[in-house]
């Protein structure tokens, strides 16, 4: 009979590995591979039209970023590099970075596949032995399936040949226990449990929930609660693995700070603190930041931007550009300094933007100032009367004034509401100074012909006597 029980379990094994052959076959159409002298770590995606790589040092903090389009990416040290343990991300996809357009949708979606793992340096060079961290991939969890098959098969007929005496104990009922449990291989007699309800005792700690729905559209995917890798070297980490994809879905390192993600009771979320004041509130000692990173893995070129805030200003910051600062807000600036209504006015010391860019005080612009004018933009030209502008010029009023906003600065011009009716805007607020150089232009060209008559006149005056 026992016989008969290893020929069963080896014809399922047998299955298994045919049918876990073909899917690396399939999976494998992108595969990492990574090599490293004692200054330089070189990490490849072969088949990858899109190869992305980051590596932080144990504070989290991000010590090396590059993208490329599948050609190896090369790590160097840097001559003050501090030991330790670095984790890097890999991200590989099969479409090339930059080959979207903002103008057209692809309708291709990208096949992206992720792989973490960690180097040590130690006096300035990497260590030169592989702890690499084991990743869920495709294959993984196809042979996760496959093998629960082949166990579930193997164990009914197990259970089936083999009598009860040597059978694992099956519970009727409900189960009760009152009182703690300690569950795994390494639980001992006089366990100490205080406040612990139920203990996970063993080298390697997995829960899975297995879902057995195979039939409608009921939900069956499967997940496990993982803790720390399995590997010499892996990571310390609690994590929560979609196991029907093999995806990883969140993970939290070992020897993460207090607080590092914080939800109270209203849904307000900290990172950095149990108090959140806002509904995501990010709090930390030196300049917290949010950097969005475009890593090229889904078509588009890559780009990374900051959002930054300290005690100074409030700015973005164009990481992958020479890390230029295209806007910056300084702390302490008032109220309304730049603002945009929902018709898309701007304003500038003003709350209600009356025109497309409303300004409250002075302007400087250091270069030339250019106003739309051709005649490709106007309709109904026209010359201007003579008449209107000499009557115009003579109606002006200029006066000296001060700006309210500006009490100390002397200033001298023209009163919106007091100037005549061809040189005054529709709401007489402001006025357009184009306006009013147009009827200067016109009667200091009639003058300028009038003093040209006069002069050509006096000369032929002065030629006769």
């Amino acid at each position: 009979m026992l016989k008969r029980i290893h020929l069963t379990k080896a014809l399922f094994q047998l299955l298994a590995l045919i049918v876990l052959n073909v899917s690396i076959n399939i999976a494998q159409a992108m595969e990492t591979s990574f090599s490293m002298t004692a200054k330089s770590a070189t990490f490849s995606g072969a088949g990858s039209a899109s190869l992305f790589v980051s590596v932080v040092n144990q504070d989290g903090e991000l010590v090396f970023s590059q993208s490329s389009n599948g050609t190896p990416i090369e790590w160097t040290l840097v001559n003050d590099i501090t030991d330790g343990s670095y984790k890097f991300e890999i991200t590989m996809s099969d479409i090339a970075p930059g080959k979207n357009s903002r103008d057209r949708v692809s309708n291709h979606k990208p096949n992206i596949v992720k792989k973490t793992g960690f180097v040590r340096v130690s006096d300035g060079k990497f260590v030169m032995e592989e702890i690499e961290e084991s990743e869920n991939t495709e294959e993984e969890s196809v042979w996760r399936q496959v093998k629960s098959y082949s166990d579930q098969l193997a164990r009914s007929a197990i259970e089936f040949l083999i009598p009860a005496a040597h059978a694992d104990v099956l519970q009727n009922d409900d189960l009760i226990v009152v009182g703690s449990q300690c569950v795994g291989i390494d639980c001992v007699n006089g366990e100490t449990f205080n406040f612990d309800t139920v203990i996970l005792k063993e080298n390697n700690l997995r829960v899975f929930f297995n879902d057995t729905s195979r039939t409608g559209s009921f939900p069956s995917t499967d997940w496990r609660l993982i803790v720390n890798e399995t590997v010499n070297g892996g990571a310390n980490l609690f994590a929560i693995e979609d196991s029907t994809a093999g995806n990883r879905i969140f993970t939290i390192d070992g020897g993460a700070p207090t607080n590092s993600l914080y939800i109270d009771r209203t849904g307000r979320i900290g990172i950095g603190t149990s108090n959140p004041a806002t509904l995501l509130d990010l709090v930390n000692g030196d300049t917290p930041t949010v950097r969005l990173t475009q890593n090229g893995s889904s078509g588009w070129s890559p780009q990374t931007w900051d959002l930054v805030g300290n005690e100074v200003n409030f700015f973005v910051r164009d990481a992958t550009n020479g890390s230029k600062l295209p806007f910056r807000i300084e702390t302490g600036a008032p109220t309304n300094a730049l603002y945009v209504d929902s018709t898309g006015n701007i304003g500038i010391g003003q709350a209600n933007p009356t025109e497309a860019l409303h300004v409250i005080g002075n302007a400087i612009v250091s270069g030339n100032l250019e106003l739309g004018s051709s005649r490709f933009i106007k309709q109904e030209i026209k010359d201007l009367a003579l008449n209107e502008a000499i009557n115009t010029l003579s109606a002006l009023e200029p006066v000296m004034f001060k700006y309210k906003h500006s009490p100390e600065q002397q200033s001298i011009g023209f009163i919106a509401e007091d100037v005549p009716d061809l040189v005054a805007t529709e709401k007489r607020n402001s006025l357009r100074p184009m306006d009013i150089v147009a009827v200067l232009t016109k009667v200091v060209q009639e003058q300028q012909k009038t003093i040209n008559e006069l002069s050509t006149k006096l000369d032929t005056l002065i030629e006769q006597e």
